[in-house]
């Protein structure tokens, strides 16, 4: 049987296991934040998970719009993981964010557009 010239194999679904850009920038970006203060942090992309299933679409739902973990260095040379999440888009984030330490993990917002390069992403301590 004859394959038309105008077929098209069926697109897969990104699924959240997928590390794209969006997820190496953010991670580069949360690293940068924490060392622009002096702190050394490590994140993986791949451990920044977006909402999934119903809580990504129904947004009058109060969850988180993405979390994940870091690791953070401690004054005796040790990594210690740590939560970090967000309530904000990562697209949105990616754009400028603040970084600020709740319940021993950390929070993220993401700040208005028309910032400042120096102000784009702040760790506040």
């Amino acid at each position: 049987m004859a394959v038309s010239p105008n077929f098209r194999p069926r697109r897969e679904h990104r699924r959240a296991k997928h590390v794209g850009r969006l997820r190496q920038r953010l991670a580069k970006a949360i690293v940068q934040a924490f060392a622009h203060e002096g702190v050394t942090v490590r994140c993986d992309p791949a451990k920044l998970w977006p909402a999934q299933g119903r809580w990504r679409t129904d947004h009058r739902m109060d969850v988180r719009r993405w979390e994940g973990q870091l690791e953070l260095m401690l004054s005796d040379g040790n990594f210690s993981t740590r939560t970090i999440e967000s309530w904000d888009k990562m697209s949105d984030c990616i754009k400028g964010f603040t970084v600020w330490q709740d319940r021993g993990g950390f929070d993220v917002g993401a700040i208005e557009p028309g910032c400042s390069p120096s102000e784009r992403y702040v760790f506040e301590g």
